[in-house]
């Protein structure tokens, strides 16, 4: 995720999902949070981010969503790095 590494550290965040999945299914924090995120239906915060971000700039585009109050216009190969 390119774009975003100056804006957000998702570590802490994720670090913060990560123990949200291991108390919501009773989970060691040896276990492997993967399976745990799959089984609750959870996007991992980056692609969250990801998510949200073209999810905006689909609305945005599209005059479908409230007005920004600054101007988003990212591609979706901008987010994808492809």
């Amino acid at each position: 995720m390119q774009f975003c590494t100056g804006f957000l550290n998702v570590s802490p965040l994720q670090r913060v999902q990560n123990a949200a999945a291991w108390v919501t299914l009773g989970l060691s924090p040896r276990d492997h949070v993967c399976p745990a995120l799959k089984e609750l239906h959870w996007l991992t915060v980056t692609y969250l981010v990801q998510y949200k971000v073209v999810l905006l700039n689909q609305k945005h585009n599209h005059n479908t969503g409230q007005r920004l109050s600054c101007a988003v216009n990212i591609r979706s190969s901008d987010v994808h790095g492809t």
